[in-house]
């Protein structure tokens, strides 16, 4: 027979509207919240491994091959800041370590070849060109 009330904090379970709708926990939502940020926070290595694994199909070791090959550094422009896994968003397959300015701009041109050419065209187009009031 499942629980009536949560274990941490007594509440009732079936008449509290945060328990979920008749999941068969022991716990209420605040209380299963509460023990999985602490379970994170006391397992940071544990939560990245997790999330890695699951998000993008690799492991630990994997990534830190990547970071490796990469010198630690962003795979486009060598920045150490904020560097995350970027990833084909079509097939899934990994490609390397972007920092998040990179791998946002890729994202932000849906990872279109075409667009990204117009973008290095516009750029040197302009490159040398001089406004009147920056002279």
């Amino acid at each position: 027979m499942p629980r009536t009330h949560c274990i941490n904090c007594g509440i009732d379970l079936n008449l509290n509207p945060s328990y979920g709708g008749g999941k068969r926990n022991s716990r209420c939502k605040d209380c299963w919240n509460l023990q999985a940020r602490e379970w994170r926070a006391k397992n940071p290595h544990k939560t990245r491994e997790i999330h890695l694994r699951r998000t993008y199909g690799i492991t630990i070791e994997d990534y830190e091959t990547l970071m490796k090959l990469q010198d630690g550094k962003c795979a486009v422009c060598d920045s150490i800041e904020r560097l995350s896994v970027d990833h084909n968003h079509s097939t899934g397959q990994v490609r390397g370590i972007l920092c998040q300015k990179c791998n946002a701009f890729i994202g932000m041109i849906d990872e279109n070849l075409e667009v990204l050419e117009r973008v290095r065209d516009y750029l040197l187009r302009f490159k040398d060109v001089k406004i009147a009031s920056e002279e």
